[in-house]
């Protein structure tokens, strides 16, 4: 895994990225990112190629427009490469509701990099 590979990426787009969950104190917006796994590609005769890991990222801020303008960035650079990555492909991304009362706006990026 190359959590410090997706730390410095974050911060080359700009972006104030945690490991794991952004801490209740931090200044928002702000970005989460766990490794979820990673696997090796098979050919069609059985030998092993590259490998990709997949990510979720968790867009944190305080208004709906601060979440997307956050999460644009890494839209931004989706099927592009890069100094830390190969590849860098966003697979999906859901808006995550807030609850009543909470005025926080998260939006989850599921992100596959090589």
């Amino acid at each position: 895994m190359d959590m410090e590979n997706m730390g410095n990426f974050g911060e080359s787009l700009g972006l104030n990225m945690w490991m794991g969950v952004v801490p209740a104190s931090e200044i928002l917006p702000a970005i989460s990112f766990v490794h979820v796994s990673d696997t090796r590609a098979r050919t069609q005769d059985g030998s092993i190629g590259g490998k990709a890991n997949f990510w979720e990222l968790i867009v944190v801020a305080n208004s709906y427009a601060s979440a997307q303008q956050e999460a644009d960035k890494i839209r931004n650079v989706d099927n592009g490469k890069s100094a830390f990555y190969k590849t860098f492909h966003v697979n999906s991304e859901q808006l995550l509701l807030p609850d009543e009362g909470d005025s926080i706006v998260r939006i989850a990026m599921d992100i596959k990099t090589t």
